[in-house]
């Protein structure tokens, strides 16, 4: 996964301070930081900012560490989930902010008419009545045939079946 094993570093270093890993992480004398500033979904939810060492003239040794929060001037990233029938989640202010909507499909559509511009919306619906009323398709051929043009059609289904992927 790219990170050092601790049991490689020489005895003389006391600790290893090493950047790119997104999330704070400390392995025996290795100390991940982690990155200053939220950059995608998966730093969501995630203290970000920046450390303030102090060092021990003649060792070296780190003898503190100061955490320093960049949320004032780096948008923060959130991951919320908003359950039908749960209190809605406090949406954060000045926030990049991903909201997972669960619940049946009216509710689902309900909420993202009225939240639209404001958050990143997903969604898992749970209503089975919405699904059985789905028409499914009998075959691949069939799906073809109602979403390509003629040309590409027979292009595509002589592709498939030359793979082997259509009878």
């Amino acid at each position: 996964m790219g990170y050092v094993d601790p049991d490689l570093i020489i005895p003389s270093v006391r600790t290893l301070i090493g950047g790119h890993i997104h999330t704070e992480l400390e392995m025996g004398r290795v100390w991940y930081t982690g990155n200053p500033r939220w950059l995608t979904k998966s730093c969501a939810n995630k203290k970000k900012g920046i450390w303030l060492c102090e060092h021990n003239d003649e060792t070296g040794a780190i003898e503190s560490k100061t955490f320093i929060s960049t949320a004032e001037v780096c948008t923060p990233v959130y991951s919320l989930v908003w359950k039908e029938k749960e209190e809605k989640p406090n949406i954060p202010e000045n926030a990049k902010v991903y909201l997972e909507l669960q619940g049946s499909s009216d509710w689902v559509n309900q909420q993202k008419k009225e939240l639209v511009g404001s958050v990143y919306i997903s969604s898992k619906i749970t209503d089975i009545k919405k699904s059985r009323e789905r028409k499914s398709g009998k075959s691949l051929e069939e799906f073809l045939s109602k979403h390509y043009q003629t040309d590409k059609r027979e292009k595509l289904i002589s592709y498939m079946k030359g793979l082997e992927l259509l009878g």
